[in-house]
């Protein structure tokens, strides 16, 4: 057997293929060489003299220089080998091929497939789109073992972590991988199990994959199959015969095709009441239209009217979409319990982040519909009022809101401009507002004098509504904050001691809501699979074990 291998003609290193003594004798290109040391498998040594600062060529190309002086049949490892790069970040690759020409026929066990590639292996491979099924794909690699045989060498899953909070290159990246494991000739048979709701779902995974052997690849959307969750499916039967409230945010349509949509619970429980949160509603042309926050503030009209007149819409900076649709969905459910508690009927509530959005467009939609004009991006400018707006300091900005004749006198009073009320085009309140491009820089002009500290101070004084702009870093220090104790300290099992903002609703009559950390990820399964249903350690044990819960 071959020990030591030269790749290029024009290298000066030649490959250890197994361990080499040192003192063994090698001939490459006619040229006896003895070893001067023990050369490690997959090392390599000189052919030649190389000299200090010298290129060290492998594959025909330069792969470092030489630390010192080496000499013919020594090991070339990093203690006299370094990097020609130096400080250059940049470099490009000219590819130099040459045509092979097979010179003999030869062939290897392995398996054609349609397309022409070959593998060495023939696998069944489980591949879910997005780590949220990865317990799926593992259970269902698990189970199915007992069909490992034959001419299937394996079954496999490909779990990983990657999904929805990917995005661009690394979310297209991740497809690419996907794709290319599904094309992989060592796979007989693929599963690609999705989801159902994720960015990188099957019709997106598909463009990536290309052209397919319907008989090689198979999809499976786990949102759209009862089969592989049915006992989970149960089990979540069986609680809404003991729950008061079920509340979902699947794509509408998922719950029913799963069996477990507001009719079919409410046979078993006619007084549940049941909450879908979705992106469009239940009903309507937009109802199958995937959704995330930013779609929903667009096409619910936050961003036609955040950002300046002329320039990029913006979104609001937290998901408000997301936490107003949740707002929604907690008043109608107060609102359905008492229904309920008035006529024993439960029922169904179909809450949409769009229509959220939009109902607190308050006099932005009433404007269109009066006067037929519709609201634009004015910045921070308010609709209809004037000096109403953000202002530079030294140091910053405050907000001054003046939306009466009253709050702007006592505004040029407290910055010693009552010669503005002479202005007649500062008279009244709507006058303000169409010459507000005239009228701004007039109070401009004080704030640029000041602090935001002082500004908000003198102002103050005057009665007159005036904020500082308030960061993160300043709210979590707040005096008033702290006073309304909005800001509660969690200890959280995972992340320890969290700063967390409180309850906004104080009660004359009832006690400050006690604060906990979120449950984990099935921290109650047992509490609720034990003592609400009943099951004994045997089936929980079961359903444990296919990785139901």
């Amino acid at each position: 057997m071959k020990t030591y291998l030269k790749i290029h003609k024009d290298d000066n290193v030649a490959v250890a293929l197994s361990p080499l003594k040192e003192g063994t004798k090698v001939i490459i290109d006619d040229q006896e060489i003895t070893l001067k040391e023990d050369i490690p498998q997959g090392h390599k040594f000189a052919l030649t003299d190389i000299n200090k600062e010298t290129p060290v060529i492998k594959y025909g190309a330069q792969i470092g220089l030489a630390k010192e002086s080496i000499q013919t049949g020594s090991w070339i490892h990093t203690h006299n080998l370094k990097t020609g790069l130096g400080d250059l970040l940049t470099y490009s690759y000219t590819k130099n091929i040459t045509p092979l020409e097979p010179s003999e026929s030869v062939c290897f066990d392995g398996y054609r497939r349609s397309n022409g590639k070959v593998g060495v292996r023939n696998e069944i491979w489980i591949i879910p789109t997005v780590g949220c099924v990865n317990n799926v794909a593992t259970a269902i690699e698990k189970q199915a073992q007992q069909y490992k045989k034959g001419s299937i060498d394996d079954i496999v899953a490909f779990p990983h972590p990657y999904g929805c909070s990917q995005m661009g290159d690394d979310q297209e990246n991740t497809r690419q991988i996907l794709a290319d494991l599904v094309n992989h000739p060592n796979a007989g048979g693929v599963l690609v199990l999705g989801l159902g709701c994720e960015n990188s779902n099957i019709d997106e995974l598909k463009k990536h994959i290309g052209d397919y052997d319907e008989r090689r690849v198979r999809f499976l959307v786990a949102q759209e199959s009862e089969d592989e969750i049915a006992d989970a499916l149960e089990i979540i039967k069986e609680l809404a015969e003991w729950a008061d409230i079920v509340v979902e945010n699947f794509s509408p349509g998922v719950m029913d095709r799963l069996g477990i949509g507001y009719e079919d619970l409410k046979e078993r429980n006619p007084k549940i009441i049941y909450g879908s949160i979705s992106g469009f509603g239940q009903t309507g042309p937009y109802r199958k239209k995937p959704a995330y926050d930013i779609v929903c503030q667009a096409m619910g009209g936050f961003m036609a009217l955040t950002g300046e007149k002329d320039g990029k819409p913006y979104k609001v900076g937290p998901s408000v979409a997301d936490a107003l649709a949740g707002i929604h969905m907690a008043f109608a459910i107060m609102a359905a319990v008492h229904h309920r508690e008035e006529t024993g009927e439960g029922q169904f509530i179909d809450v949409a982040m769009m229509d959220t959005a939009f109902s607190v467009l308050e006099n932005f939609v009433v404007t269109k519909t009066l006067t037929g004009e519709a609201p634009t991006r004015n910045g921070n400018a308010n609709l209809g009022s004037a000096p109403f707006n953000t202002f530079r300091t030294k140091d910053g900005y405050v907000a001054i809101a003046c939306a009466n004749n009253g709050l702007f006198t006592k505004l040029v009073k407290a910055i010693d401009r009552e010669d503005l009320l002479e202005v007649p085009e500062y008279a009244e309140n709507n006058l303000r507002k169409e010459h507000e491009d005239t009228l701004n820089p007039e109070i401009e002009k004080w704030t640029m004098e000041r602090t935001a500290e002082e500004a908000v101070e003198i102002l103050d004084a005057a009665k007159v509504p005036v904020g500082p702009i308030l960061g993160i870093d300043d709210l979590v220090k707040d005096p008033q904050l702290k006073a309304r104790n909005m800001l509660v300290d969690i200890d959280h099992p995972v992340l320890g001691k969290v700063a967390y903002p409180g309850n906004p609703l104080k009660f004359s009559e009832t006690s400050e809501l006690c604060f906990d950390p979120a449950p984990l990820l099935g921290q109650h399964n047992d509490y609720i699979l034990k003592e609400v249903l009943g099951l004994d350690e045997d089936k929980i044990q079961q359903l444990k074990e296919k990785e139901i819960f």
